[in-house]
């Protein structure tokens, strides 16, 4: 199980930020990603797709806040910064939410 759920969340976040970097590294992460997702579909359970959705937010919020913190005052902002970091969050969240009933209903049920 615990493997399943480290696989999809580490696809996700490859695939969060490639689409956050895409103009560097990013489309070298967004294949990877993509990549696995293809190799996921036969080889790994899909039960845990949740965690793809909590890697897909959290990696890109977590580095969009290291950035929002750490750029200095009088450097103007790329400009997607504030409603990337939000939109992230959301999808890190409802990853969580949708991770937390999935356990919570395996644990009933066993």
């Amino acid at each position: 199980m615990w493997k399943s759920i480290i696989y999809w969340f580490v696809t996700g976040a490859a695939i969060g930020l490639g689409l956050t970097t895409i103009f560097s590294l990013g489309i070298a992460l967004v294949l990877a990603g993509a990549a696995l997702v293809l190799y996921s579909i036969k080889q790994v359970a899909t039960r845990n797709v949740w965690a793809a959705l909590l890697g897909l937010g959290l990696a890109p919020a977590l580095l969009l806040t290291y950035d929002n913190i750490n750029i200095a005052p009088s450097t103007p902002s790329s400009g997607y910064g504030g409603w990337l970091w939000l939109v992230c969050w959301a999808i890190a969240l409802l990853g969580l939410i949708l991770g937390l009933s999935s356990l919570m209903q395996r644990h009933r049920v066993s």
